[in-house]
C-alpha cells in the first residue's frame, strides 16, 4: 500500500493519538520557554549576534563578534531594531555595508508613481527612481498631497572661473580712434575646456547655452609725462551676438595727476560688472578704450604705465 506524505501523518497521528497528545504538551511548555531563554536565532551560525543572525557564508567565527570580513555576507537584526547588511554591528537604523556593489532605488514610471502608490505609503521624502525621466525624485510635499522633486546633478561648468590680466609690461596708446585692451596672462581658470576661448588676446568667445558673470576692472592708469586737462579715457565693455555688435556698460578714468578741475569728483570705481545669457548664437567679448578730449599729438597715453594697475576681465558660468 502507497501513500502520501499528508496520509501517512494522519495515519500514524490515529494510530497513535496517546503520544501526540504527550509530544504537543511537551512543545507547548517547553518551547515558549526555549525561546524566552535563548531569545536570538541563528540561521547558519550558532553564534548569533542579535535577534536575528543570518551568516550568508557560513564563515563566522564560533566564540566572539565576527571580523568585518566575515560580516560582509551578514544580515542582523538588533533588540533595537537596527538592521545591518554586510555589517553585524549597524551604526543607524539601516546600514549597508559593501564594496561590491550599490543601493537601487524603487524603480517606477512617472504613471507607476502616481496610480501604484496609495495613500499612506508615500510620506515626505519617500525616494524613487523615475525611468520616465532617469532621475531620483522624492516627496517634498506630504503623503496626501506629494510633490515629487527631482535631484539634479550641478554641470561642472556651475560656478567656474577665468580670469584674464593685462600684462603691465606691454603698454596700449588710448587713441581717439579707440583700442581693444589686450590681456595676455590667464591669472585663474577651472573652466571645462570650449566654453570660453580667447582670440588674438583682446576677443573673449562665450560658448552659447550657458549665463555669465563678466567683471571688467580697468585697473588704474599710471601718470601721464605731460598732464592734459582735457583728457580722460572711456572704456567700454562689448558685446558681439549674431553679427550685431553693441554697448553693455562703460565706466571713464582719468589718470591720477590729471588736471582736470573737476577731477576730484570722479568716481574711483572703474569696474563694469555684466551678466549675459548666451542663447542661439555663441557671444563675443571685449573691451574698447577711446581717448576723450586733448590731442592725439599729445605724448601718448598709455594704460597702464608706470604705477598703473593692470586691467582683468573674469568669467564666471554661473550654471
Amino acid at each position: 500500500m502507497v501513500y502520501h506524505y499528508n496520509e501517512l501523518i494522519i495515519f500514524y497521528m490515529k494510530r497513535n493519538t496517546i503520544y501526540t497528545a504527550i509530544y504537543t504538551a511537551i512543545l507547548l511548555v517547553a518551547l515558549p520557554a526555549l525561546v524566552k531563554v535563548k531569545g536570538q536565532v541563528g540561521i547558519n551560525t550558532t553564534n548569533p549576534r542579535g535577534t536575528l543572525h543570518i551568516d550568508g557564508g557560513k564563515n563566522n567565527s564560533l566564540t566572539g563578534a565576527p571580523t568585518d570580513v566575515q560580516s560582509t555576507d551578514d544580515f542582523i537584526v538588533l533588540p533595537t531594531g537596527s538592521v545591518g547588511i554586510g555589517t553585524a554591528s549597524p551604526k543607524g537604523k539601516l546600514d549597508l555595508n559593501t564594496t561590491q556593489s550599490g543601493f537601487v532605488f524603487p524603480r517606477l514610471t512617472t504613471s507607476e508613481r502616481d496610480n501604484n502608490i496609495s495613500p499612506g505609503f508615500r510620506p515626505a521624502s519617500t525616494m524613487i527612481y523615475n525611468t520616465t525621466l532617469d532621475r531620483l525624485q522624492y516627496n517634498s510635499g506630504t503623503d496626501a498631497v506629494p510633490f515629487w522633486s527631482t535631484l539634479e546633478s550641478p554641470p561642472d561648468t556651475f560656478n567656474t572661473t577665468v580670469r584674464y590680466t593685462k600684462d603691465r609690461t606691454i603698454l596700449q596708446d588710448i587713441s581717439t580712434a579707440g583700442v581693444n585692451i589686450t590681456y595676455q596672462l590667464v591669472t585663474f581658470n577651472n573652466i571645462p575646456n570650449g566654453y570660453i576661448t580667447k582670440t588674438n588676446n583682446d576677443i573673449i568667445n562665450l560658448a552659447q547655452g550657458k549665463t555669465y558673470r563678466i567683471i571688467a576692472n580697468m585697473g588704474r592708469m599710471g601718470q601721464v609725462s605731460v598732464p592734459d586737462s582735457d583728457f580722460y579715457a572711456s572704456c567700454s565693455l562689448m558685446k558681439i551676438e549674431n553679427s550685431n555688435s553693441q554697448v553693455v556698460s562703460k565706466v571713464d578714468i582719468l589718470p591720477p595727476n590729471s588736471t582736470r578741475p573737476d577731477a576730484m569728483y570722479w568716481s574711483d570705481n572703474n569696474v563694469m560688472v555684466n551678466y549675459i545669457t548666451t542663447t542661439s548664437f555663441p557671444v563675443q567679448i571685449y573691451v574698447k578704450c577711446n581717448r576723450i578730449g586733448g590731442s592725439d599729438t599729445r605724448p601718448p597715453v598709455q594704460l597702464p604705465v608706470n604705477n598703473g594697475i593692470p586691467p582683468y576681465i573674469e568669467f564666471t558660468i554661473l550654471n
